[in-house]
């Protein structure tokens, strides 16, 4: 399932054709959800479904202003929010979602626009897959005994 609209907003998200992202990480890193896992046993309170509660409400207003940028051949507000993108991603254990981010902040910074509706559109697709994945994670066998 791809996303066409945020559930949080009315921003349309644009229809995407990308293939496969271009890296060969894993969809979640597993070795950093087991660290929040830990995390949340000493705190004795859940953590990982508000982190990700908070991607899941800004993500989509993100892409929207990256498209956004992108029409505009704004390479500085592109690169600044794929950052952004990029450090929550690999905070929440999504590794390749962060380097595709990572791969579009780089293009960015140094002007190279040209690829980026790929790049964009491959963002849009791995958050969707690593989304599902990671709700799969948060609400597994093991999240009953982190809390």
């Amino acid at each position: 399932m791809l996303l066409m609209n945020s559930p949080d907003t009315d921003l349309p998200l644009r229809m995407k054709t990308a293939s496969e992202p271009p890296c060969r990480l894993a969809t979640l890193d597993l070795g950093v959800l087991e660290g929040l896992r830990d995390l949340e046993r000493r705190l004795d309170k859940r953590v990982l479904p508000g982190m990700f509660e908070i991607l899941k409400r800004h993500l989509p207003r993100s892409c929207h202003q990256m498209w956004q940028a992108l029409d505009e051949d704004d390479a500085a507000t592109l690169k600044q929010i794929a950052h952004k993108l990029k450090s929550s991603s690999r905070c929440l254990g999504m590794p390749r979602l962060g380097e595709i981010c990572a791969g579009l902040e780089r293009d960015a910074k140094e002007g190279r626009l040209r690829g980026a509706e790929r790049q964009l559109a491959a963002i849009e697709i791995e958050y969707d897959r690593a989304s599902t994945a990671l709700e799969r994670f948060i609400d597994g066998p093991a999240a009953k005994s982190a809390a």
